[in-house]
Order: C-alpha cells, then structure tokens, then sequence
C-alpha cells in the first residue's frame, strides 16, 4: 500500500520542476518595494543620446503562482498611459494583472515613466532589492540578480513581473 502511494507521488514530485528565470510571490502580501540599487550611471556620448548605466528608480515586484508567460523578457515597456497598460497587462494571468495595475497606479503618482518587465519565472519570488534598473541606450531594462536555491521544491511557477518609476 505504502509502496503503491510512494510510486504515485514520488515521480509527481520528481516531475514538478521550476523556470529557469527569477521570481516574487506578491501571493503573500502584495508587491515587494525598493528603491534600486544606485550606481554612477555613465556619461552620455552626447547631448542628444541618452546615457547607460544603473538609474535611481523606485521598483515594485509583483508576482503570481500558476500559469503565466513561458520566459522573461529582456527590455522593460514603458506604461505611459491607460492603454500601454492595459495592454502590457492582457498578456498575463488576470490574479498578477490586478496586482500589475494596482503597482503601476502606485508608481505613477511620482510623477516619472512607469515600466514593466517579466523578470523571473521559477520556484520562488523576486525581492525588489534584487532589481536593478539600467538604461541600455535607449532602452530601460529591469535586471533581476536573485538566484534561487537549488534544493527548492516547486509547485507552481511564479512569474514576477517588475515594475519601475523611471525619472524622466
């Protein structure tokens, strides 16, 4: 009999395996704020180019367990107005579009570009203060530097999206 239940869920569990991106379960709690992590962003080569390296921006993680997007993205999208968002957010599960919405509604009261990225898929979620937001010529890209434990079990994957004021 033991036998029997073990040879049900043992390969269950074996099969239960994680993405390969990072993740922040806002399951718990609602997003996960930080300011990012400053740096000396680079100076711009001229004046009508804009400069790359790390921005000071305020970032908030949300994230849902369950069926998401199948991998992260490698640019952020700017939320300029209702419409981006509410097309940016279309693309997700309706549990992390909530969340998304309510997080850019946050973000957007300071006044500075909102941008969101996926930035994990995986086994667990992504801390604000492990993104980091850079700009790459004329793109904004928010940069997850969270590394899972191996030993982790995975139920679900979390998707994590990141959300970041970004001053104009």
């Amino acid at each position: 009999m033991i036998l029997g239940l073990l040879s049900v869920v043992l390969p269950g569990l074996v099969l239960a395996g994680c993405g390969t991106d990072t993740a922040d379960d806002g399951s718990t709690g609602g997003p996960s704020t930080s300011p990012s992590s400053p740096g000396s962003p680079s100076s711009p080569s001229s004046p009508s180019s804009p400069s790359s390296g790390p921005i000071d921006a305020r970032v908030l993680v949300v994230s849902q367990a369950g069926p998401g997007v199948s991998r992260s993205e490698t640019t952020a999208t700017a939320l300029p107005d209702e419409q981006a968002l509410t097309a940016y957010a279309g693309r997700l599960r309706s549990a992390l579009q909530d969340k998304i919405r309510q997080a850019a509604k946050r973000l957007e009261q300071t006044g500075a570009t909102v941008y969101a990225q996926v930035v994990h898929i995986g086994c667990q979620a992504v801390p604000a203060k492990a993104v980091t937001v850079l700009r790459q010529g004329d793109a904004v890209v928010l940069s997850s530097h969270f590394k899972e434990p191996k030993n982790v079990n995975c139920f679900a994957p979390v998707t994590s999206v990141a959300l970041a004021a970004v001053p104009d």
